[in-house]
């Protein structure tokens, strides 16, 4: 990941969030546990939004963060579903339905992971029935896949 040339002067800090929107745009996978430079990035990005305060998109950050907890070989599933409570609460308290549904997405997916399919599938089940239009969208569709498997 290269950042684009910017200095900090005319960007005001702005490389660190090219660096966050190229972990966006490659989408954690499985190869994210192999990249540990992407890891280093989503920390001290997150780390930097906390300090300065600047909050919009900290809810995705957050959702991202918990994603790359549960790929890394020392995975904490605790430090990832507080990652995905904090992402929801902010995205709710900021309006960004899309967020929400990406972090309930994910949310849902751990529950599962751990047995508790009707508490996964209640968490889903509101967010998704928000949307009335998109519902083509890959996230979307997402979460309509992972609501029919939690039936």
């Amino acid at each position: 990941m290269e950042r684009i040339g910017c200095s900090s002067a005319v960007c005001g800090g702005i490389g660190q969030w090219i660096d966050y929107f190229h972990l966006l745009n490659d989408r954690p996978g499985p190869t994210v546990r192999d990249d540990e430079r992407q890891r280093i990035v989503m920390f001290e990005s997150v780390a930097q939004v906390e300090t300065n305060g600047n909050l919009l998109y900290i809810p995705e950050l957050l959702r991202v963060k918990g994603t790359i907890l549960l790929l890394l070989p020392e995975h904490n599933r605790n430090d990832a579903e507080a990652c995905f409570l904090q992402a929801l609460e902010l995205s709710r308290d900021q309006g960004a339905r899309a967020w929400e549904l990406r972090a309930a997405i994910d949310l849902a997916r751990l529950l599962a992971a751990r047995g508790a399919i009707d508490e996964a599938h209640e968490l889903l089940r509101p967010v998704f029935e928000h949307f009335v239009e998109g519902l083509g969208t890959t996230d979307l569709r997402d979460a309509e896949r992972l609501l029919a498997t939690l039936r």
